[in-house]
């Protein structure tokens, strides 16, 4: 006979056991005496741990935990003080003006640099245009970002 496993003896015991697993626990409980045993040793268990008090921490100590959180919280949000705008107009910049020689010079096997026939022919208007709003996209995200921060250090104050 295999018997019962502790874990579905306790999820009898605080009624988390679905209504197939009552009919088992209570069939094999009432044929096996080691089961019943446990069952008997756990209802015990149980029943003193309902029987015992719980401590609540004071009101000064509750208040000492959330007084300590109001302080790391003001620590840890404060907003960055370098230049991020500077340095990402920066590397903005860099990254349109290299994907422009990219698409518009390639270097073929004499290390000369030849204009591509891709942007020679009918593209180089809607290739220009497309790195001009990729890059007023970055400048608008910084200067979303740099409100966002102007607004979050208002509320700080």
């Amino acid at each position: 006979m295999v018997h019962l496993a502790e874990e579905q003896i306790w999820s009898y015991i605080t009624g988390e056991a679905k209504a197939e697993e009552v009919v088992h626990v209570e069939s094999h409980i009432g044929k096996c005496k080691e089961c019943e045993g446990l069952y008997k040793e756990c209802l015990k268990a149980h029943q003193e741990l309902q029987q015992l008090e719980h401590e609540v921490p004071s009101m000064r100590f509750s208040t000492n935990v959330v007084e300590a959180l109001q302080d790391l919280a003001v620590l840890t949000l404060k907003p960055l003080k370098f230049p991020t705008f500077r340095y990402l107009l920066l590397a903005s910049s860099l990254l349109v003006v290299g994907c422009s020689f990219y698409l518009f010079f390639e270097v073929d096997a004499s290390g000369s640099q030849v204009l591509t026939d891709f942007v020679t022919r009918k593209n180089l208007q809607a290739i220009i245009i497309n790195l001009l709003l990729v890059l007023l996209g970055v400048l608008g995200l910084l200067g979303l970002d740099r409100l966002l921060r102007k607004r979050f250090r208002e509320r700080l104050n």
